[in-house]
This record gives C-alpha cells, sequence and structure tokens, in this order.
C-alpha cells in the first residue's frame, strides 16, 4: 500500500487499531512504523515528516506528559530553525 500525505493518519491510525497495537510511547510507534514498511506499506513522505506525524499520532494514542513534551519540543525546534510563521 502507498502512504503518502493524503492518507498517512488514517492509514497508520487503521493499522494500529486492525492489529490491536498498544501504543504508549514513541518506541512503540516507531514499532508499528516498522512493521507496517515489513507488511509492505511504501511510505514516500520524507523522513523528517514521518518522524513528526509518528510523534503526533503517539501523543493522540497516549495522552501523557511525555508524549505532549515531545509534541511541544519539535514544535520548539522548528521555530528555532526559523520555520516560525507570523
Amino acid at each position: 500500500m502507498i502512504v503518502d500525505l493524503n492518507n498517512c493518519h488514517e492509514t497508520i491510525l487503521s493499522y494500529i487499531e486492525d492489529k490491536e497495537i498498544i501504543i504508549e510511547t514513541y518506541e512503540h510507534m516507531k514499532n508499528a512504523y516498522a512493521d507496517m514498511i515489513l507488511n509492505h506499506y511504501y511510505f514516500i513522505i520524507e523522513r523528517d515528516l514521518i518522524s513528526d506525524i509518528l510523534v503526533d499520532l503517539t501523543y493522540i494514542l497516549s495522552q501523557n506528559n511525555i508524549n505532549r513534551g515531545r509534541v511541544i519540543g519539535n514544535i520548539d525546534m522548528e521555530e528555532d530553525d526559523g520555520y516560525q510563521s507570523d
């Protein structure tokens, strides 16, 4: 299956739900992503963007302070790199 920006969130969340994978940490999410690759999911998205998406989805699936901090940290890094919009 081809996974791109148009279907990535839905595809990843559906895979996790269908396989009954429990996501509590970013490590769990990375393992689910690796499993998807082994199951012939072809991601045509830049690696940095995939990482950001996986961080966000981890927080959606496990809303705790650590996962929230990772989301906020990603936003702070983007602002530091000059990507902020005014």
